[in-house]
C-alpha cells in the first residue's frame, strides 16, 4: 500500500498548487486531530476534472496516516464504498461528504467541496463563513481608505455578512480565496 500512499501524496501536491478557475472542482479539508498534532490546519485542493476530484474523494481518508503512523486499509475500503454509492446515485455528493466526515472523525474533515462558483451563493456553513470573511475584508478596505463616492470598485451595499457574492465580484472573490488560504 506504500505505492498508493505515495500516489495520494503526489495527487495532493498537484492539487494544492493548482490555480483554480470559477468552475474548477475543489475541496477544503482540515486536520481533525489533537491540537499538538496540528488540529485545524487545513487547505484547499483543486482538480483538473471530475475524475481527479472523485479519485481524491475516494482516498481522502489516506491523505494523512493516523496518529499511529499506519494507514488503515479498512478505512480506505469504507471510504471507497461511500464514493461508489455516490457514483451509483444512491446518495448525493453532500451525503457522501457527510458520511466520509463521520467515518474520518478524529483524523481529517472535509467541510466543503464543489466549485468556487458554488461557493458564491452556497448555503452550507463553510461557504457562508468564507463569504463572511470576504465581506469583512471589503469593509476593512472601505474603512482604511478614503474614497470619493462611486470610486470604490467594491461599492456594494452589504446587507448581511454571508450574503452571496455577485457575479461582478466573482473573479475578485476567487483571487482572494486563493491568496487567503495559501499554504
Amino acid at each position: 500500500m506504500t505505492d498508493l500512499a505515495e500516489q495520494i501524496i503526489e495527487m495532493m501536491q498537484k492539487a494544492s498548487s493548482m490555480e483554480p478557475e470559477l468552475d474548477t472542482l475543489g475541496m477544503y479539508f482540515y486536520l481533525d486531530v489533537n491540537g499538538v498534532c496540528g488540529s485545524g490546519a487545513g487547505s484547499f485542493l483543486w482538480f483538473d476534472d471530475r475524475e481527479e476530484f472523485l479519485q481524491m474523494a475516494r482516498y481522502v481518508c489516506w491523505m494523512f496516516p493516523s496518529y499511529t503512523g499506519e494507514y488503515d486499509e479498512d478505512l480506505l475500503v469504507e471510504n471507497g464504498r461511500i464514493i461508489d454509492a455516490y457514483l451509483q446515485d444512491q446518495i448525493s455528493l453532500d451525503e457522501a461528504r457527510a458520511q466520509i466526515n463521520e467515518l474520518m472523525a478524529g483524523l481529517v474533515q472535509v467541510p466543503w467541496w464543489g466549485t468556487i462558483k458554488d461557493m458564491l451563493k452556497g448555503q452550507e456553513e463553510f461557504s457562508a463563513e468564507t463569504r463572511e470573511t470576504f465581506w469583512e475584508m471589503i469593509e476593512e478596505m472601505r474603512q482604511d481608505c478614503e474614497f470619493e463616492e462611486g470610486d470604490f470598485e467594491y461599492d456594494i451595499e452589504i446587507t448581511s455578512k454571508d450574503m452571496p457574492i455577485p457575479e461582478t465580484l466573482a473573479d475578485e472573490f476567487r483571487a482572494w480565496l486563493v491568496s487567503h488560504f495559501e499554504a
